[in-house]
């Protein structure tokens, strides 16, 4: 039988070309999508246009560093790779995390406006729907923390790159696998 790891081996362009753009595309994208879907939910009267794009601004540039400067996957992994490059690799990394992270607050901040507008509008709203969303932002957030925490300690501190790159993989799996444990029937 074969692995996955067996599939990578025999197609090296998706495993250290094509896969570094996606993951960094992704990574690069996920805390203005949270952001701008939850400004979508709390301001309604106030859709998401184009002018919003600029969120992204960071996902083409970063791309571009990859494809411009052949960055592999074995390169993000930091894998035999010079001092310059692991410092350049360090820096994507930081940017990774870091524009997560205040997109995450920024879309905390935004929740709470939202929440406070409400309180001064009306006698009476329902909180659940509020509720449901900082569950929603504070699951990522620790989620997005974790994988922080993780690139912090092989950074600055003596703990082994293997054993954060463990810590980073477990940080995966509880957002990954999250609706295996969420129930799909309301409760009776």
């Amino acid at each position: 039988s074969r692995g996955l790891g067996d599939v990578y081996k025999r197609q090296p362009l998706i495993d250290q070309h094509l896969l570094p753009i996606a993951l960094i595309g992704a990574l690069m994208a996920r805390g203005p999508l949270l952001y701008l879907y939850v400004r979508s939910i709390t301001q309604q009267h106030t859709p998401v246009t184009r002018k919003a794009l600029w969120h992204f601004i960071i996902v083409p540039i970063a791309v571009a560093y990859i494809i411009l400067q052949s960055v592999t996957s074995s390169d993000l992994r930091m894998e035999d790779i010079s001092d310059l490059d692991r410092l350049l690799t360090d820096l994507l990394w930081d940017i990774i995390k870091y524009v997560t992270l205040a997109y995450t607050a920024a879309t905390l901040w935004q929740l709470h406006k939202y929440k406070n507008q409400l309180k001064e509008s009306y006698s009476l709203y329902s909180t659940l729907p509020i509720n449901w969303l900082y569950i929603l932002i504070i699951g990522f957030a620790i989620a997005w923390a974790w994988g922080t925490v993780a690139h912090i300690l092989s950074k600055y501190t003596y703990v082994s790159y293997y054993f954060a790159d463990i810590l980073g993989i477990i940080g995966n799996y509880p957002v990954s696998y999250t609706h295996l444990t969420l129930p799909t029937t309301p409760y009776v």
